[in-house]
């Protein structure tokens, strides 16, 4: 991890034109594709969520590779519950899908949409409610630690 984060995450963050390949080798390394980065950025924590937070570049590419860290098993609720944290367009729901609402529909987007979807309806709402409680208390004491390294008081 670099600063709390993998390369994994700068990989969904800027997805270049090789991203699922290099996925996959970071992947079969050994990378952790749910380790958390920073739960106060803009992102949210995983690297799912770093992926999907480039809607202002939305490509088939980014698409992709969202697609492609669904099927291989990342943690929709835990990057749905981070991101809904930081997101500006969290209506409640799932803070993902209000945020692929403002992008171009295409039958890669419309799949990417459903598999959210059921993976969330999969969790059910306690499992749900339970993500979005750790995601809150991890996000605290992230402020809180910066807090004290600001301060001094660490």
């Amino acid at each position: 991890p670099i600063g709390g984060t993998t390369p994994l995450h700068f990989v969904a963050a800027y997805v270049p034109q090789d991203a699922i390949i290099l996925t996959k080798l970071l992947l079969a390394a050994g990378v952790d594709m749910d380790v958390e980065g920073c739960p106060i950025d803009c992102a949210g924590t995983c690297a799912l969520s770093w992926c999907i937070r480039g809607t202002g570049d939305w490509t088939d590419e980014r698409c992709a590779l969202a697609t492609f860290l669904i099927e291989q098993g990342c943690d929709v609720v835990k990057a749905d519950a981070a991101y809904g944290l930081v997101s500006d367009h969290f209506d409640g729901n799932s803070a993902l899908l209000a945020d692929l609402e403002r992008v171009p529909r295409t039958p890669g987007t419309e799949r990417l949409m459903g598999l959210i979807r059921a993976a969330l309806e999969a969790a059910g709402p306690r499992r749900r409610k339970a993500a979005r409680t750790a995601a809150r208390m991890r996000r605290d004491a992230a402020e809180a630690e910066m807090h004290d390294v600001e301060s001094g008081d660490y």
